[in-house]
């Protein structure tokens, strides 16, 4: 993967251009010595989504993608798998290649690539190198760059997959059906607790802890949500909560 991460300009050009079509898009892909022909990761759901939709994948389409993978947490933590999911995902027409090419400041991946293109015929290669960065961070979390949060903040498979991961956790300790719109409407709160779970891994492993801070999170206002998750942190880190009931813990998150 790092050959496609270090592509020179001309080559980050062409791999662009790709993007308007599915086919040039899918050969450009196989076409380099990255791609590994024996891949073994395949996904096809019955849906399609729209590039609004694939920006921020709604609920509804959160079980299918879980159950389609059939992913552990090890291998939805390995940025090549989602790498080959967004390309099954192009192959079988889940979604459209310049779907990737979204930012902040424009949802519109072919208005992006058209500017690119053009600013770059011109001598200019800031909005292509930002764009070809924006699209990596979309297709496996362009890992060069943004380290392993990538994986879980950037790229929307992935998102959707760790969110209903997470929603599932809850379900063996609670019936609350908040969680699931309350991960989906507040992405800081969700992009703070993946951090605590994908690198000290002490939430994931205090999974009662987790359920009770989500049923919690999810019926109170939380004005400061990464202050909150980090204190919530520090106390499964140490001690363990395995001893106590649901609404023990819920008792100690209440009171910090």
């Amino acid at each position: 993967m790092n050959r496609l991460q270090n592509l020179k300009p001309q080559e980050k050009y062409h791999f662009l251009k790709s993007f308007l079509d599915k086919e040039e898009f899918l050969n450009f892909i196989e076409s380099y010595a990255y791609f590994d022909k024996n891949y073994h990761v395949r996904f096809k759901v019955e849906f399609k989504l729209s590039e609004n939709e694939f920006q921020n994948i709604p609920p509804r389409f959160w079980n299918e993608i879980y159950s389609a993978l059939d992913f552990d947490e090890l291998e939805a933590s390995n940025y090549l798998n989602w790498f080959y999911v967004n390309y099954e995902a192009v192959k079988n027409d889940v979604i459209k290649p310049y779907y990737f090419a979204f930012t902040k400041q424009n949802k519109d991946g072919i208005k992006n690539i058209t500017r690119a293109l053009r600013e770059y015929k011109s001598g200019k290669t800031k909005f292509l190198d930002d764009l070809f960065r924006a699209v990596l961070r979309r297709m496996f979390g362009f890992i060069k760059e943004r380290g392993r949060k990538g994986i879980y903040q950037d790229v929307p498979f992935s998102i959707a997959w760790w969110k209903e991961n997470i929603y599932l956790i809850s379900t063996k300790y609670t019936d609350n059906s908040k969680i699931k719109e309350y991960l989906y409407f507040n992405d800081t709160f969700y992009k703070e607790l993946v951090l605590k779970m994908g690198f000290t891994l002490t939430l994931l492993a205090e999974r009662k802890l987790l359920s009770a801070m989500l049923d919690y999170s999810s019926t109170n206002e939380i004005k400061n949500k990464k202050k909150f998750i980090q204190k919530i942190s520090t106390i499964s880190s140490i001690r363990s909560y395995g001893a106590l009931d649901f609404e023990e813990i819920k008792n100690i998150i209440k009171g910090l």
